[in-house]
């Protein structure tokens, strides 16, 4: 999951990312694109599952390979 977690038009926002298995939190500061660049260089793996977006993060991600 990804949530904004904080809003600041000065210092940018916050972004909460979530793994949809096993729960591991990152926060990223910057914009949506900043979150999805983080999400890219750490090889977490963002899927649609019956229409909803779900992020596995690395570990969880090789769990189910």
């Amino acid at each position: 999951m990804i949530e904004k977690v904080k809003w600041d038009k000065n210092w940018g926002d916050t972004w909460e990312v979530t793994c949809d298995d096993c729960g591991e939190c990152e926060e990223i500061e910057g914009d949506f694109d900043d979150c999805i660049n983080f999400l890219k260089e750490k090889k977490w793996r963002t899927t649609k599952d019956d229409g909803d977006w779900v992020h596995y993060c690395p570990d969880c991600q090789n769990k189910k390979e």
